[in-house]
């Protein structure tokens, strides 16, 4: 199961954000460019399929290597609702190969959106369970790396994206979302 919290930091408080964050984790924050394609089936309109990739920075691009993720419905019945995380099963595979989107294009599936993300992200320990958090800006993907930059520093320049999520064994679930949740 994964907990997930989804939240929105003001720029200006980001480095506090990043050294409070940087204090409680084990290690200081890697850095992270990421690029995410979402996809949906044309045969099986409810099967929807991130894919992510790391961006090298500097580097040539070699054999890709994306990470396949199907997000489960959020969990319903008595108590989840009043959670502060969405409690959901996830499943990851990972593809690796250049041709790997197109793979999936002739299996039926279509891209809906495509987006990046630049940011920083930690691990964390809290009331006994790990959390990851992704500390990020985000804007739309494009053809030039210089241009989405740019991108992203105008459109996310007031907000950056603040994701923490657990994955936990089901029995451990409500607690997980507990945890996140608490202030």
């Amino acid at each position: 199961m994964q907990c997930e919290l989804l939240g929105a930091a003001d720029a200006e408080h980001i480095q506090v954000l990043i050294d409070l964050l940087t204090g409680l984790s084990s290690h200081p924050g890697n850095q992270i460019h990421q690029q995410e394609l979402t996809i949906k089936s044309q045969v099986s309109p409810f099967t929807e399929l991130k894919l992510l990739q790391q961006i090298p920075e500097g580097k040539a691009a070699g054999l890709r290597r994306w990470e396949i993720c199907h997000d489960g419905i959020p969990v319903k019945g008595k108590g989840y609702a009043e959670l502060p995380a969405v409690v959901r099963t996830r499943t990851k595979a990972d593809v690796h190969g250049n041709h790997s989107l197109s793979f999936w294009i002739h299996l039926g599936f279509s891209v809906i959106y495509e987006l990046r993300r630049k940011g920083f992200s930690y691990s964390v320990y809290h009331d006994g369970f790990e959390l990851q958090v992704l500390l990020c800006s985000v804007g739309p993907a494009s053809s030039s790396l210089q241009q989405c930059e740019a991108q992203i520093r105008h459109v996310c320049k007031a907000y950056w994206l603040v994701k923490i999520t657990a994955a936990v064994p089901e029995a451990q679930a409500v607690q997980a979302a507990h945890a996140i949740g608490k202030q």
